[in-house]
């Protein structure tokens, strides 16, 4: 019995590890890549709710920007917030991103979550990073205190498979933005040129 429940452990453990590999694959939009692990977060945890958040830089200070919050208890599953920006973390959230490994905190705790998230129960949060980089934070909301330890030390593979494929997804957005920031270039260099052309010509 032991033996069989490792199993389906292990299973579900590569399926979700796939999962998220092809959503990187078939280039899906950024939200539905962010979306996408937090399911499976939510899944493989069996939490009753999660949020994930992207790591942003501004101004040399570090901000989140709230990308999924779903709930497998309420509906829609999709809260009418995402996109907003945390910049006071001197919270959960802070707490969650400075940790090299994950944050525990069983109910009833000391630390908050600010609005618009909704306040855990049993709480357990990763920062997923690229080296020392923080790339994003996932906070799960859990009934069961007893295993959140066990359920942290087992989502360390999945964990990592987040960590190559945000990486990735990052060297993407860079090579993107690079790609348009050249365009942009390219086309004020022909303006230029063609403006030149009818002065000559005047």
């Amino acid at each position: 019995m032991k033996e069989e429940v490792q199993h389906q452990r292990h299973t579900a453990l590569l399926r979700a590890m796939n999962n998220v590999q092809e959503l990187f694959v078939t280039r899906c939009s950024p939200d539905t890549l962010f979306e996408g692990i937090l399911q499976e977060f939510l899944s493989l945890s069996k939490s009753t709710h999660g949020f994930i958040c992207e790591v942003q830089h501004q101004e040399q200070t570090l901000q989140l920007q709230l990308r999924a919050q779903l709930s497998t208890t309420t509906s829609p599953k999709n809260a009418p917030t995402n996109g907003h920006v945390f910049q006071d973390l001197d919270n959960l959230l802070g707490e969650t991103l400075r940790h090299p490994t994950y944050t525990l905190y069983p109910y009833p705790h000391t630390q908050s979550l600010p609005a618009p998230l909704r306040s855990p129960y049993h709480y357990l949060g990763f920062c997923i990073r690229r080296a020392e980089q923080p790339l994003a934070i996932v906070g799960l909301s859990n009934e069961e205190a007893d295993n959140l330890t066990s359920i942290a030390s087992s989502l360390q593979p999945f964990i990592q498979t987040c960590n190559s494929v945000l990486t990735n997804h990052q060297h993407e957005q860079e090579r993107q933005e690079a790609a348009l920031g050249l365009l942009e270039v390219n086309e004020l260099l022909e303006k230029h040129a063609q403006s030149r052309t009818l002065e000559l010509l005047e």
